[in-house]
């Protein structure tokens, strides 16, 4: 039997230490809730072959994943692959601590034991493989296949040495996405479109904050991505892209202006996906014809959201300011396009829930 829970893009960082999470950013189309998941980071601590090393990961707290923490330490290795096919058979998906030295795929043959935390989003009981996914370094992030035995093997390995050597329990978080329901849909997203044409919210430079960690690798101080508030609207996001212009301008090397270009993109591909969903609500009422243009116009957004997307990884990689300028003006190109599109959703949704 083969069970593949929805697994989607992964959310790129500057480097491993704010890595901004694994995601799952295609379960029933929630794509503008991944805005809130931002959480906090956690590290861990191990010794190999007398090298001390610390793995630093991010937590996402997305809103529309329930989390029900527990120890399992009554779990014995020869039943975590029933209890891990019972897991994502029930929709459910998982994040444990695996020793990745016994997963052959990430060639780890140079330690003697690596604890981290991966992902696992599927299996396929027919070949007895398991499907997980995580960061491994500079941004590299994986998919990747596991067999059962490297599974159970790499699980044995952690458990036996948290216990005996740490003296630390073994935690199995479980992530349940709650399915979609169009029921009621209609009014939140006439609040939500509502909230953000008029957010009181004005843009300046407080609205972004950070906190200064030191990565332990080298002792230096870097900065975690900035958090995206609730009640950012429409004003806040053209004022970021007025910021950001003129940091280009100063020839100013802003320490923020790469997470700022890609919380921008996050959100326009999460403004682009609400369009796209209030489109695909009018299938199950009487206003479907009045939401044929502009489910066409949503398409070109879309389109033109994905380009945007592909000149931010360039910019990433590259860091040159020449992209960032082409990055930026593609970004006002979409900005009136979309608050359009909006606006004539707003309108037919509020006559229609009179």
């Amino acid at each position: 039997m083969k069970k593949i829970l929805p697994f989607g893009t992964p959310l790129f960082g500057q480097n491993p230490d704010d890595a901004l999470f694994m995601s799952i950013v295609d379960a029933y189309d929630k794509y503008e809730l991944l805005i809130n998941s931002f959480s906090y980071t956690a590290a861990t601590k191990f010794v190999d072959k007398g090298r001390v090393f610390y793995d630093a990961h991010v937590k996402a707290d997305i809103p529309f994943i329930h989390e029900m923490k527990q120890k399992y330490m009554e779990i014995k290795p020869k039943d975590i692959i029933t209890f891990i096919e019972n897991t994502i058979n029930d929709g459910k998906y998982i994040l444990m601590d695996l020793d990745w030295v016994k997963i052959a795929y990430l060639q780890m043959d140079e330690f003697t034991y690596i604890p981290h935390p991966v992902s696992i989003w599927g299996i396929d009981s027919t070949q007895s493989i398991m499907y997980l996914a995580d960061f491994i370094d500079d941004q590299k992030y994986t998919v990747f296949k596991a067999t059962y035995q490297e599974v159970e093997n790499a699980y044995s390995s952690v458990l036996e040495k948290m216990n005996k050597q740490f003296n630390q329990s073994l935690s199995i978080a479980i992530y349940e996405v709650f399915p979609f329901d169009n029921n009621g849909e209609v009014s939140k997203w006439i609040n939500q479109i509502e909230e953000f044409l008029n957010a009181e919210q004005i843009w300046d430079e407080s609205i972004f904050k950070s906190t200064a960690i030191t990565k332990v690798s080298d002792g230096g101080e870097y900065y975690s991505a900035p958090i995206l508030r609730k009640d950012f609207g429409i004003d806040v996001l053209k004022g970021i892209v007025e910021h950001l212009e003129s940091c280009i301008a100063d020839e100013e090397v802003y320490i923020y202006e790469k997470k700022n270009m890609y919380l921008l993109y996050l959100l326009s591909l999460i403004l682009v996906k609400k369009v796209e969903i209030v489109v695909k609500m009018g299938e199950m009422n009487t206003i479907k014809e009045e939401l044929r243009e502009i489910e066409s116009q949503s398409i070109q957004l879309s389109q033109l959201a994905k380009r945007i997307h592909l000149i931010n990884i360039k910019y990433l990689v590259v860091g040159d300011k020449t992209i960032l300028t082409i990055l930026l003006k593609k970004v006002k190109e979409w900005l009136p396009m979309y608050v359009s599109i909006l606006k004539k959703i707003q309108i037919i949704f509020s006559c229609f829930s009179k």
